[in-house]
């Protein structure tokens, strides 16, 4: 599971195919007994659907407590990544989830991606709050 979800934010094929290797070097056990290897089924899922990252890029004091809420979420095969530094999305092993991401240091920004595809980022905390109060409605339903 973290071998499939570290190969695809960091952008590393190699990885992600390891990770998958695992899972299928496993699916005897699945096979057998699914309930004792929850964790093979969840890497399992990531390894067959496509990646989520959800990005919250702005200053700590806002930033923070989203990503919060957000972290109470089930989210399955979504990674979530707080950023609060803009010249991190330029360096480092996350460069490839972080790409093209800009965000103003006065506010808050959320991206919403799929495989590094992302819809058009909500601006702003008060929108950046409704978008979560509507994930948390969906997933009460």
């Amino acid at each position: 599971c973290a071998l499939i979800e570290l190969g695809r934010l960091c952008g590393d094929q190699k990885l992600v195919e390891l990770g998958t290797r695992t899972v299928e070097a496993a699916a005897h056990v699945l096979n057998q007994a699914p309930h004792a290897a929850a964790q093979m089924l969840l890497a399992m899922t990531m390894a067959h659907a496509k990646p989520r990252e959800i990005v919250i890029a702005g200053t700590e004091a806002i930033a923070r407590p989203l990503m919060q809420r957000l972290q109470t979420q089930w989210l399955p095969n979504t990674s979530l990544i707080l950023v609060t530094d803009q010249a991190s999305t330029n360096a480092g092993p996350l460069k490839a989830a972080l790409a093209g991401k800009v965000f103003d240091s006065e506010t808050v920004t959320l991206f919403d991606c799929e495989g590094h595809t992302c819809q058009l980022p909500i601006v702003g905390e008060e929108k950046v709050r409704q978008w979560i109060e509507e994930l948390e409605r969906e997933g009460d339903s």
